[in-house]
């Protein structure tokens, strides 16, 4: 029985590992995703904008 709760610990604490790194890793990810498309986004000219709001 003394076995089962070491396995049963291990797996829990190893789980609880698990989850950290996958939201270490997301936030990571986020920040260069975000990089990304905002030097993307800036890549576009801004002339779209003036003709949008000249139409009104």
């Amino acid at each position: 029985m003394e076995a089962n709760w070491i396995i049963v610990g291990a797996v829990i604490f190893l789980g609880l590992i698990l989850i950290v790194f996958l939201i270490l890793k997301n936030q990571k990810d986020e920040k260069e995703v975000i990089k990304y498309f905002n030097d993307e986004s800036s890549a576009f000219p801004d002339d779209d904008d003036d003709e949008l709001n000249d139409e009104k």
